[in-house]
């Protein structure tokens, strides 16, 4: 029941932030188009690949919880970042075996993220300026 909870949480914040139209003055973020249809559609789940809600309770409040879309395209793996203001593109995206390495610049800090993959969860940690700090995300399961 706790899990049902924290799945329609997370969705719920996916689909709100989607709908937001985001005004940001960061330095040359890549903005992702359409983020509703990246994060519902056509992600495939399997591995790695899926939309996972995160959860990284070291990060400012604003930040703690969004959303992560690991997917594949043209050959290439891809990864887009959810906020609630923005999404945000995934640089450098790197997956050996059952981890994926990737950085992305928001609001003029550069994350260096590593997660693996274990079943419906991903744990790992994300590097800024600030340090190194944990994160875990769970699989959102679409109805």
């Amino acid at each position: 029941m706790e899990d049902m909870r924290v799945i329609k949480k997370n969705l719920f914040a996916l689909l709100a932030g989607a709908l937001l139209v985001p005004t940001l003055s960061v330095a040359n973020p890549t903005i992702v188009d359409d983020p509703f249809e990246i994060m519902v559609s056509s992600v495939q789940e399997n591995g790695l690949h899926g939309r996972w809600g995160y959860t990284a309770e070291s990060a400012p409040e604003q930040y703690r919880r969004g959303g992560l879309a690991i997917f594949e395209e043209n050959g290439q793996n891809k990864v887009v970042v959810k906020f609630e203001e923005a999404d945000v593109f995934g640089q450098n995206v790197k997956v050996s075996g059952s981890t994926i390495r990737f950085k992305f610049t928001y609001e003029g800090v550069t994350f260096d993220v590593e997660l693996t993959v274990k079943g419906d969860t991903l744990n790992g940690t994300y590097t800024s300026t600030d340090g190194t700090f944990g994160i875990k995300a769970d699989r959102l399961k679409v109805m």
